[in-house]
């Protein structure tokens, strides 16, 4: 509903974006095009850089009138500043490898205005620095940058997610993503936080929640394009999904892409015989290790 001293005719939408929340006041027959020309008077984010989600849907209209919308919206989007930024980089000179790595188009490397705008982890979690570098691994790694480029797809926060907090006695949550990219949540950890799960299965968690950037519902339509997602991230780094243990066990519910199935990446997961025999044996060993130190 209008907030009350509008004036007749007048509809006040509250956009929030990261962490503030601005008030605008427009022409209930406008659109929403003037609607995001008024949100680049007040914050700089272009009109071509912004996504605007009410109650978990993304605005695409630009057409459709003002008085039918939810009052309060989301914002995804960088600031002309941010994007003048990225666009001036230059890209970074590459490393010398002792192998051959297959050719790759002779084109300019660039950065990108599609991007995580904010990453942040747990701090209080033992070993947040070892977290930190997961995040900025996903975000530097070459096939998820492509990808986000040809999609058009922006994340405003890109953060750890509390594996007590989501975690049931039969099932878990491996991510979250919330309205469409304003914040991804990922399970970067082990159940016992001694260690982090494999890069690849945190990797194939972020696809997932990408692909809910675009379409909500897991329907025929979002799984083919995370098949194809994730098939087009390896060609597009085929170096870059090696993954390594940071340190502890690590647990890699996920491995292989996992569409359908028991698994449902985002979403909620099913306890299976390999999962209750992966845990098993992992406190199987971390018993005999107790034992060899008791000796």
């Amino acid at each position: 509903m209008p907030s009350s001293f509008a004036e007749p005719g007048i509809v006040r939408f509250d956009v929030k974006f990261v962490h503030q929340v601005f008030t605008i006041l427009l022409p209930s027959n406008g659109t929403v095009d003037d609607l995001k020309v008024e949100i680049q008077r007040q914050t700089s984010i272009p009109v071509a850089l912004q996504k605007l989600t009410s109650k978990g849907v993304l605005l695409k209209d630009d057409s459709a009138t003002l008085h039918s919308l939810n009052r309060r919206l989301f914002l995804v989007g960088s600031t002309r500043e941010e994007a003048a930024a990225v666009a001036s980089a230059k890209p970074l000179p590459e490393k010398r490898h002792t192998f051959n790595p297959p050719k790759l188009p002779n084109t300019p490397a660039k950065a990108s205005i599609y991007k995580f705008s904010f990453l942040s982890v747990i701090e209080s979690h033992p070993q947040s620095d070892k977290a930190m570098e997961i995040l900025k691994r996903l975000q530097n790694d070459r096939g998820i940058q492509e990808i986000m480029d040809r999609h058009h797809w922006t994340v405003g926060h890109l953060t750890e997610l509390d594996p007590a907090q989501y975690t049931m006695h039969n099932s878990k949550i491996l991510g979250l993503n919330q309205n469409n990219g304003q914040t991804i949540l990922l399970r970067l950890r082990t159940d016992n936080y001694q260690g982090f799960r494999h890069f690849k299965g945190i990797r194939a968690t972020l696809l997932h929640e990408l692909v809910h950037n675009e379409i909500n519902e897991h329907n025929e339509r979002f799984y083919a394009l995370l098949k194809v997602l994730e098939k087009e991230v390896i060609d597009l780094d085929p170096w870059g999904g090696k993954g390594h243990d940071l340190g502890g066990e690590f647990y890699n519910p996920d491995e292989g892409g996992l569409i359908g199935g028991s698994y449902t990446l985002g979403g909620m997961v099913s306890t299976t015989g390999d999962e209750r025999s992966a845990r098993l044996n992992a406190a199987l060993m971390r018993q005999n290790q107790d034992k060899k130190q008791d000796k």
